[in-house]
């Protein structure tokens, strides 16, 4: 258990105690030494003003004042070093990575029906001269959508981006694999 998670099992157990909790109890909910146990008490009172009490009779205590304990709060998130640059590791992914844009061609005959379905706000589609029918769609995972661009069979081309349409093509050649000899 590190420093800060100490802190907060403290917090819960200062918490909800309606008498001292021993200083022998406490050591064993957060594994660790009295001396230990006095530190992380000292930096609850401290530095994040927590409303600790002391007791001194039969081998000491701790708990947080009546009148504060309903009211004390600890701040909200608290990370770690590791966990930071975690964090921002992944801001900073996100940051770089756009979300695909499906661009299928439908032929005419299902052209009539996608052109009138609503799947996304930011969709857009366009009649095409030859009858088809072009649509764009935002989206984060193409698992889903490849399953849903395999209902349309034949009737659906796949434009872009290259990687969907790619990931499309391996289904369909999986799918004809099932029907080769017969």
């Amino acid at each position: 258990m590190d420093r800060f998670d100490r802190i907060y099992a403290l917090h819960s157990a200062l918490r909800c105690a309606r008498h001292p909790v021993s200083t022998a109890r406490l050591c064993e909910e957060l594994e660790c030494s009295p001396a230990t146990l006095r530190r992380i008490v000292s930096q609850l009172r401290e530095e994040l003003r927590a409303p600790v009490k002391t007791s001194y009779h039969e081998g000491g205590g701790y708990w947080y004042d009546r009148n504060e304990r309903e009211r004390y709060e600890l701040p909200g998130l608290w990370f770690n070093v590791a966990e930071l640059l975690a964090l921002t590791a992944c801001l900073q992914l996100l940051h770089e990575i756009e979300p695909g844009v499906l661009g299928p061609t439908l032929a005419p005959l299902r052209a009539r029906w996608v052109a009138d379905e609503h799947w996304h706000p930011q969709q857009q589609g366009r009649f095409i001269e030859d009858g088809r029918y072009e649509l764009r769609i935002p989206y984060a995972d193409e698992r889903e959508l490849i399953m849903d661009i395999l209902k349309q069979g034949p009737d659906v081309e796949v434009t872009a981006p290259r990687s969907l349409r790619q990931a499309v093509a391996a289904h369909l050649q999986a799918a004809a694999q099932h029907y080769v000899g017969d």
